[in-house]
């Protein structure tokens, strides 16, 4: 009798140390999605929520044109566009880890300014045209200060490469700054100071 009843006490202890192991391991286990035959732990919706919040741009501002999973480097990433009234937005977002690998924002050609031969300003947004006549740009200090701004902790010691050239008439400071295995390339428009582009790429 005793041993029968040594022996289910031992079975017991069995089913119980099994199921302590089997529910510790299934907390560990890591929650994924499904997306195009691929598990992957952040899902479209949250990628894209990812991009808005990363950009400061609402969800009722926006409007996707592209999202789409990729393979790159043996990573999944979520390759992300949209828009809104002003500028254009791209976005490279780790399928697994929710960060944002790289990602590049452009003003429109809807909202432009263009600089003549003649010195004119031409600023076009919408149907409204203002010109005025001018020749004084902000200077590569001031589009280095503006740069570096967006960028907590960098100096302007940081921008390896700056200088001044025209895209469809426009002038702008074209530079990029490296910053804690980050690289940075901007565009800045000569005249107002406002920041045409820019892109981040982590090394």
């Amino acid at each position: 009798m005793k041993n029968n009843f040594f022996k289910i006490l031992l079975i017991m202890f069995c089913i119980i140390v099994t199921g302590v192991f089997a529910n510790g391991n299934s907390a560990k286990k890591t929650k994924t999605v499904r997306v195009l035959n691929v598990d992957v732990k952040i899902s479209i919706e949250q990628a894209k929520q990812l991009a808005l919040n990363h950009s400061k741009v609402s969800k009722n501002m926006a409007k996707m044109t592209k999202i789409r999973l990729d393979k790159e480097n043996r990573k999944f990433i979520y390759e992300i566009e949209f828009y809104t009234e002003r500028k254009k937005y791209k976005y490279n977002i780790d399928a697994n880890t929710g960060k944002v690998l790289s990602y590049s924002e452009k003003e429109r050609s809807s909202a432009s300014t263009v600089i003549r031969d003649d010195g004119k300003i031409i600023n076009t947004n919408g149907s409204d045209t203002e010109i005025r006549k001018t020749t004084k740009y902000i200077g590569i200090e001031k589009a280095k200060e503006i740069a570096v701004a967006r960028i907590t902790g960098a100096k302007k010691i940081n921008v390896t490469n700056i200088q001044m050239d025209s895209e469809k008439g426009r002038k702008i400071y074209e530079g990029k700054i490296v910053y804690k295995n980050t690289e940075y390339k901007f565009d800045i428009d000569a005249i107002t100071g406002e920041v045409i582009t820019w892109e981040v790429n982590e090394n």
